[in-house]
């Protein structure tokens, strides 16, 4: 291969390096429904398997296999090796394959891309201009990154999508990241710098980042920013701080300018935006509680990769119902040590910890000297400072695409660095496998036939093998979400012909994903109902009712016994399919609820699902299973009102008045006073207090006898918590007023 060729290679190679740098923290498409995440995992693949196919051609023309081996080769290929074995005993493979919807990282595909990606850049990256280039290109994209999520803080009307919590990165905490991550590097790479223009460029850089850091007021953040602090001090000479004086009074001046706007009373209120929403995450002890049971349960390689929704619901602790976010159901923890416990086990958890402590290592063992300094800068404290920020947000947050990229992109760059600066040391060797020095006499069998001149195509062919491969699967995945993502835009606008087209290419397209066939039953069922409520059905009518509900069972079945038979989220949506045939097919109640039963024995803590059910056995009058159930759904979440107030239901039915009068307390105390729920309640119970049963005994009791409404506040803590949010409440005669398929139709509902 002539030089020219080989040069066109290597200037491929890092110019997608240097692409990939500039594009994963800000990188989004509305053509899918995660926009973000996503899309930045299909980004790295596509990027990653172009990088694999230049290393291959590269390898095939120059008949040499070239790779710098590092301290990091062990602790990454163990890692992966982890990660390997932990899907093959996943309790949901396809999840610890490809990744959950909207979490698509930590996957197998997500971390074996990642590892192709690391060692396609360092073995391939020969300048330091490439790396500085890559350095810079995330220093302005993490200012992109912070300005964008700066004019959604402030609700400024060039804000992207006209809504608050956007950014390019695809979540408050990992914008913070960025911007942390922004504001470190480039005051590293500041100080190293002698270009008075590029100075004050990279001090603006820093101020941009460090300035959203300063509004959101985020602990992650400050932890980070104070960890590249750290990094900075020890890294950065103190002679290079002198000349810097300059742009440090420049930087101490905004500081110190929008800190005393956003402390004084009078622009408190125009800096700091009080309304802007926060993320929620798990907190740290529901994180260990769920991730410590999973490790009890699943001891050596852990649930699977992607898993921890399903350890969520399992092993959720009963004090999270006391909170607003009760009903949310987490698939993440708090940070990403207690999800690698829960998912990987301990081997996982062990590999990981050996490659963070290999990171650090080589972190700390790189120092320019003073003449690579004055050339390049600062670029290797840099990467160094990067990878630690980068290890120490896996402590106070989750993995992400964002941070998982950042701790093998500054890796790569950091060994081709070292292979650059010291090339004789044994940190980093550059090792070199030329075939054209393969005998034509190899003892292996397989091999003993095969002349040297062929060996490279040999060699070769697995890396474009594995290419293909990663190609078909990534435009499998991604043409379906294309397709979901037209079928909820047509939902949008009322489309239903057009939903349900979309939804069927989805599902032809990636058929494994449990998500989809949850969505296209409850479209069915939808469209089921809109043509059962036609006042006379025609033929045609009756036949596409009948292949509506059909397909609707067909597709609960296929999520919840084929695809993820452990997510209780597919079986309450065959629960609500089940639920609107009652009446119209043979045995749906029964179906119903075993339904709802094995939801609850999946996710037993959730008091809603209990109320659900309730519902059910209250509709065919079986009011004392159905007080039982609301009952349950009260200790479970003693500040719950729908619960308290459907137990009153229950307890009216059973004539149990005294009872229900307390449960009717119960729930005007935990409602919003003034609002129509509060009003409801207020006037059944001043209607239950008019029967005679309950004059009476009222007018019975004695006057020093405290309110019937006590005894259940003391000993649930609901005056404590009567400000917690509350949803609508249900009357469990709704199931009744539902709109329901059509009694012509009579399918199996087995």
């Amino acid at each position: 291969m002539n030089t020219r060729n080989l040069n066109l290679i290597n200037k491929l190679i890092d110019s997608i390096v240097i692409s990939l740098t500039f594009l994963v923290p800000i990188f989004f498409l509305p053509i899918t429904t995660d926009f973000f995440e996503l899309n930045k995992m299909a980004l790295l693949v596509l990027g990653s398997l172009i990088l694999l196919v230049l290393w291959g051609i590269k390898i095939l023309f120059t008949k040499k296999l070239a790779i710098s081996s590092s301290p990091l080769d062990l602790p990454i290929l163990l890692s992966l090796a982890v990660f390997i074995l932990s899907t093959i005993f996943s309790i949901n493979k396809d999840a610890s394959i490809f990744g959950t919807q909207g979490r698509w990282f930590p996957s197998l595909i997500g971390f074996a891309t990642l590892v192709v990606f690391y060692y396609s850049s360092a073995s391939n990256i020969d300048k330091s201009s490439t790396i500085k280039a890559a350095v810079y290109s995330f220093l302005l994209s993490s200012s992109i990154s912070s300005l964008v999520a700066i004019l959604g803080y402030y609700n400024t009307p060039l804000r992207i999508f006209d809504s608050v919590m956007f950014t390019f990165s695809g979540s408050i905490n990992s914008a913070l990241f960025v911007a942390s991550l922004g504001t470190v590097l480039s005051l590293i790479m500041m100080f190293g710098e002698k270009n008075q223009f590029v100075k004050m460029s990279l001090t603006v850089v820093a101020l941009t980042n460090f300035s959203l850091m300063l509004v959101l007021n985020n602990v992650v953040s400050w932890v980070l920013l104070i960890t590249g602090l750290l990094a900075v001090a020890y890294t950065v000479p103190v002679e290079q701080i002198k000349q810097s004086k300059l742009n440090l009074y420049v930087a101490a001046g905004f500081i110190i300018s929008l800190i005393l706007l956003a402390a004084l009373p009078a622009t408190n209120k125009i800096v700091i935006n009080n309304n802007f929403p926060r993320e929620i995450n798990l907190d740290v002890t529901g994180s260990w509680i769920v991730a410590s049971s999973s490790l009890r349960d699943f001891p050596i390689l852990g649930s699977g990769p992607s898993t921890f929704n399903l350890n969520y619901t399992r092993y959720k602790p009963l004090y999270l119902n006391n909170g607003n976010e009760w009903s949310l159901r987490f698939d993440k923890p708090f940070n990403e040590l207690f999800n690698v416990m829960s998912t990987m086990g301990i081997l996982g958890t062990a590999a990981l910890v050996f490659l963070g402590i290999a990171v650090i290592k080589l972190a700390f063992k790189i120092k320019n000297t003073n003449e690579n300094r004055s050339e390049d800068g600062n670029i290797a404290e840099t990467l160094s400072a990067g990878l630690i920020i980068t290890l120490v947000s896996f402590l106070v947050t989750y993995a992400y695409s964002i941070n998982a990229f950042a701790l093998f992109l500054f890796s790569a760059l950091l060994v081709s660095k070292i292979k650059m600066v010291n090339k004789e040391t044994d940190l980093v060797k550059h090792v070199v496998l030329s075939f054209t020095t393969v005998s034509e006499e190899v003892s292996l069998s397989s091999l003993s036939a095969v002349k040297k001149e062929y060996f490279h195509y040999i060699i070769s062919a697995p890396v474009f093998a594995l290419a293909i491969a990663g190609f078909l699967l990534t435009y499998r995945t991604y043409t379906a979400e294309i397709y979901m993502k037209q079928a909820l835009v047509a939902a949008q606008k009322n489309d239903g012909n057009t939903t349900y087209q979309m939804m069927a290419k989805a599902i032809n397209t990636n058929p494994r994903k449990d998500v989809y066939h949850n969505l296209y039953a409850q479209v069915n069922i939808a469209l089921a109902n809109s043509v059962a409520s036609k006042a006379n059905l025609s033929d045609t009518d009756k036949q596409t009712l009948q292949s509506l509900v059909s397909q609707a069972i067909r597709s609960s079945r296929i999520s919840t016994e084929m695809l993820n038979p452990l997510n209780p989220v597919n079986w309450e949506v065959r629960a609500s399919v089940y639920k609107a045939l009652i009446g119209a097919a043979e045995n749906s109640e029964q179906w119903t609820i075993n339904a709802y039963n094995t939801a609850i024995q999946l996710d037993p803590t959730n008091p809603k699902l209990r109320l659900d059910l309730g519902g059910v056995y209250y509709a065919k009058k079986d009011y004392l299973t159905a007080a039982n159930l609301f009952r349950q759904a009260t200790t479970l979440k003693p500040n719950y009102a729908n619960a308290y107030y459907n137990f009153a239901e229950a307890l009216y039915n059973l004539k149990d008045y005294k009872n229900a009068k307390t449960s009717f307390e119960a729930a005007l105390s935990l409602v919003e006073k003034g609002s129509a729920d509060y009003k409801k309640v207020a006037e059944e119970l001043n209607i239950l207090k008019e029967l005679p049963a309950v004059a009476g005994a009222a007018a019975e009791s004695s006057p020093s006898e405290k309110p019937s409404i006590e005894p259940i506040t003391q000993n649930t803590g609901a005056t404590e918590q009567q400000n917690a949010k509350q949803e609508p409440l249900t009357d469990p005669n709704q199931l009744k007023k539902e709109p329901k398929v059509s009694d012509i139709v009579n399918p199996s509902a087995n």
